[in-house]
């Protein structure tokens, strides 16, 4: 599976996940991306720009020399309670 195609089927699985939880991505406050190939970076970015469009979270981009399957890339999140 190609970096663009992980990226969407994560972000695709974070949004599934915060609605389930009665939550948006606009309830999202931090992001941690590792990233098993940095190069990618611009691809991921932008593919997560478009999901999360205005909103911005706080975001840390972790370089690490690989991931667990051969993943392109994990992502953390964490988001506040949608009833605060």
């Amino acid at each position: 599976m190609s970096v663009e195609q992980q990226t969407t089927r994560v972000l695709t699985s974070l949004r599934a996940i915060l609605e389930q939880a009665g939550a948006t991505l606009d309830h999202v406050v931090k992001v941690t991306i590792y990233v098993s190939d940095i190069q990618s970076w611009p691809v991921i970015n932008e593919i997560y720009a478009e999901t999360f469009g205005d909103h911005l979270p706080a975001r840390a981009i972790v370089p690490v020399p690989e991931l667990h399957y051969g993943a392109a890339l994990e992502l953390e999140a964490i988001a506040v309670d949608p009833g605060l």
